[in-house]
């Protein structure tokens, strides 16, 4: 109950209705594909997973094919069983996920 209050005076203090804050937050068409690599101990990730820490080339890599396409974004992460690594991209069609997943896991290539 005492969340509901607070989301309320959050919305009373925003001058927003429900509607309003149904509003701010649409999914995005996403993609998850597969990359095989030697080694997934190369590829560390940060805490939340959201960005990798090394190799710093593919995270900069990532940022930049993300900018490429509209609302793009993306991160790697490795498999806890597989030498793989799980790719994770959304954008705002899903012909530009698609694209971007697939430019990300062909750069990936230089690592299997």
């Amino acid at each position: 109950m005492s969340n509901f209050l607070l989301v309320e005076a959050a919305l009373l203090c925003l001058d927003m209705d429900l509607v309003g804050l149904s509003k701010l937050y649409f999914d995005l068409p996403s993609r998850t594909i597969k990359a095989c690599v030697k080694d997934k101990s190369l590829f560390v990730p940060c805490e939340d997973e959201q960005r990798l820490v090394k190799p710093l080339e593919v995270q900069e890599f990532i940022d930049k094919a993300c900018a490429k396409f509209e609302l793009g974004r993306a991160f790697v992460r490795p498999s806890g069983t597989e030498d793989i690594l799980r790719v994770y991209a959304e954008a705002k069609t899903p012909g530009m996920a698609d694209a971007l997943s697939n430019e990300i896991r062909e750069y990936l290539k230089k690592f299997a």
